[in-house]
């Protein structure tokens, strides 16, 4: 598990699945971030139902193995200043 806070997100390296949960009534939408390994390309997943509640979830798209998802934090969103990211997000070698 990737924490924010109380805001915490999954991911399967494997399956490519991934889970986002905003566990925070405080009004800023936790979202689950990718970005992959040459930086060209990154994913933002906002957990659907936020402020709060339960989880949401998904699969995120495969990449190639010369460029796959290799960094995956879990944020929240929050207006006029830089979204704060879990310190501890993982990096994939």
């Amino acid at each position: 598990m990737i924490y924010q806070g109380a805001d915490y997100g999954t991911w399967n390296t494997a399956t490519h699945k991934f889970t986002i949960c905003d566990l925070e009534n405080d009004g800023h939408p936790a979202y689950i971030y990718f970005k992959k390994l040459n930086g060209t390309e990154s994913s933002h997943v906002f957990d659907a139902d936020s402020y709060g509640g339960g989880c949401s979830g998904g699969t995120l798209g495969a990449a190639s193995s010369s460029n796959p998802w290799n960094t995956v934090w879990v944020c929240e969103q929050i207006d006029f200043v830089t979204d704060p990211c879990g310190v501890d997000g993982v990096t994939y070698e």
